[in-house]
């Protein structure tokens, strides 16, 4: 399901790319001239740039504070799964049984 979604976000995202990257998606009202950066739709640059601009601020703040993508156990496995055989092993733990 999560592949089925991903599809469909990677298509609308293509989509409109494509669609805002065009020079006459946006038009000046008071001079009928088409707003573009560098030939491209100024709609889809101000969007990519956003993107990037966002990739290099998590890659910086990464950089400042390592431990902030790492969660709060480094190393372990994350997730429902591993949250649920951890609990598993705590009880069975306190309960002797392993």
């Amino acid at each position: 399901m999560p592949l089925l979604g991903a599809i469909m976000l990677t298509v609308v995202f293509a989509y409109g790319l494509i669609s805002y990257s065009k020079p006459d998606y946006l038009v000046d009202e008071a001079t009928g001239e088409n707003v573009t950066i560098l030939g491209f739709g100024a709609v889809a640059v101000v969007g990519i740039g956003a993107l990037v601009l966002g990739v290099i601020m998590m890659f910086v703040w990464w950089a400042i504070v390592a431990g902030l993508l790492q969660g709060p156990n480094p190393g372990a496995p994350f997730g429902p799964a591993a949250r649920t055989s951890d609990r598993r092993r705590r009880v069975l733990r306190v309960a002797g049984l392993r």
